[in-house]
């Protein structure tokens, strides 16, 4: 069946349900479509979304594949199958690595260990245990030499997206200092962005920021500013 779980008993859109409905039909088994993620609903009867056979993007990451059901009328078995040429996953690696060697062999060695997984594509993210900055040519570098590596490598890991973050301290997050209010007020951010998405060379370039999350916003720009303030003491 193709529709939308709901919780709720009122039915928003034509696609939706709830267990209720799929249980007083006293089947033994529902496959669902719809939902591009796997979800067991229910294990008696056997609810199940079984996802997408591929995963398209970074909104669909893991494995993906299809479910087997075996049984009889009093005990269903389900196992899963992956399908996916290639997965979409992000990943966390902390570090005292400074030094672009020193960055390239811990991605590489992170590289290795999930190699044997299959091929895929991953967001990495480095937390730095070090007040040593981090220059943006020197990551740019790093990024050339394990994108490099991968050219030779059949069951390929591609690392999309390489992001630094700086250990934090005890220090409260920035955005914690935002009122709920203010960081869904849109305008504020049509503000803070207008400049940069009027410029017409910069805006063919850019996503839409309307679909951006506005958290994620302030904790990227926090992070931006203090890898500024420490080269600045570093220079000092």
């Amino acid at each position: 069946m193709h529709g939308t779980y709901s919780k709720s008993s009122v039915n928003e859109r034509y696609t939706e349900f709830i267990l209720e409905d799929l249980n007083s039909k006293l089947y033994h088994y529902w496959a669902l479509g719809h939902i591009h993620e796997r979800q067991q609903l229910s294990d008696m009867p056997v609810i199940n979304y079984s996802g997408n056979i591929q995963g398209r993007h970074f909104n669909e990451q893991g494995e993906k594949g299809c479910l087997l059901i075996e049984g009889d009328h009093l005990k269903l078995k389900t196992k899963f199958y992956p399908t996916q040429y290639i997965r979409f996953e992000e990943a966390t690696i902390e570090t005292d690595k400074t030094s672009k060697q020193g960055l390239y062999e811990v991605i590489q060695n992170f590289k290795e260990q999930v190699r044997e997984e299959g091929k895929a594509f991953y967001r990495l993210t480095l937390v730095i245990n070090s007040e040593t900055l981090i220059s943006p040519q020197d990551l740019l570098q790093v990024e050339e030499m394990i994108t490099d590596y991968e050219e030779n490598e059949n069951q390929f890991v591609y690392i999309d997206e390489l992001k630094i973050q700086y250990a934090q301290n005890d220090e409260s997050p920035l955005v914690n200092e935002f009122s709920a209010e203010l960081l869904v007020d849109q305008t504020v951010f049509d503000k803070a962005m207008s400049d940069l998405y009027l410029n017409p060379r910069a805006s063919k370039f850019l996503d839409d920021y309307g679909t951006f999350d506005h958290t994620a916003l302030v904790n990227r720009a926090e992070e931006i500013l203090k890898a500024e303030m420490r080269g600045e003491q570093n220079d000092n």
